[in-house]
């Protein structure tokens, strides 16, 4: 990605530049949108995002996003457990078809390793608000990224979440091999369509990762805050993979 190399510059600054602004949880440079990009015009959009610590949460809405009972309002994705209200993180996400091209988003996804997911789901009454407007009527959480990279929110109005009619829910929700799957299906998410906020809880810190939308066939790539294992994180899943695979050796002898 063009930019993704001084992210760490620019996270830095959103830290100084917009420290007054800033709404509960949300933390400074992991909350803008990312606008997918591809070689060819036929799938297009932007995906909102933004990671909540635990800064600012009250009962109700642990991660401080501002509104009350936020956490109550959470469904569970396919093969997830209720929302892990004691996870250290939240990481939402909100797709935008606000291209110019009008085919429909089928898909998006969010790059993540399973293992790092403590609960998923979706937020199907919940969008995201830039000043206490919705986006979907509004502007991305940001100012349009360059295609690919991410754009954060230093310029931006205080970044929120809100209960709001209108919003297109995900078919379905699910842990997908070291992703995030959202499907729009019955219906998809026509142009000028704007989904429920969706996404995962984590006990580990953001970094970055990629995001893929789907019109049924062709893909576009962005740039959004994601979770890495750490090192020890990592060398307990080989050490638990090489003990099964012992185990089934043993089995089989």
């Amino acid at each position: 990605m063009k930019s993704l190399r001084f992210m760490p510059l620019v996270c830095l600054a959103l830290v100084f530049v917009y420290a007054s602004g800033a709404q509960g949880g949300f933390m400074l440079g992991f909350t803008g949108n990312t606008f997918p990009q591809n070689a060819g015009p036929t799938v297009d959009g932007h995906v909102d995002f933004a990671v909540l610590d635990r800064s600012g949460g009250v009962p109700g809405d642990v991660w401080g996003t501002g509104l009350p009972g936020f956490d109550g309002l959470a469904a569970p994705g396919l093969g997830s457990g209720p929302l892990d209200t004691t996870a250290s993180y939240l990481y939402l996400f909100q797709t935008v078809n606000n291209g110019i091209d009008p085919a429909a988003i089928t898909q998006n996804s969010v790059s993540v390793p399973n293992a790092a997911v403590t609960s998923h789901g979706v937020f199907p009454t919940v969008g995201f608000t830039s000043g206490g407007v919705n986006v979907s009527v509004a502007v991305d959480l940001g100012p349009s990224a360059i295609p690919g990279d991410p754009s954060g929110i230093a310029l931006a109005p205080a970044p929120g979440v809100a209960v709001v009619a209108g919003l297109v829910v995900p078919f379905y929700q699910a842990a997908g091999g070291g992703s995030q799957l959202t499907t729009f299906l019955f219906p998809n998410l026509a142009a000028g369509g704007t989904s429920s906020v969706w996404g995962y809880t984590s006990n580990l810190p953001p970094s970055w990762g990629t995001t893929s939308i789907q019109d049924g066939g062709t893909n576009a790539s962005g740039t959004v805050p994601t979770t890495v294992p750490e090192p020890s994180a990592l060398l307990l899943l080989g050490l638990g993979s090489l003990a099964l695979i012992f185990v089934r050796r043993q089995r089989r002898g």
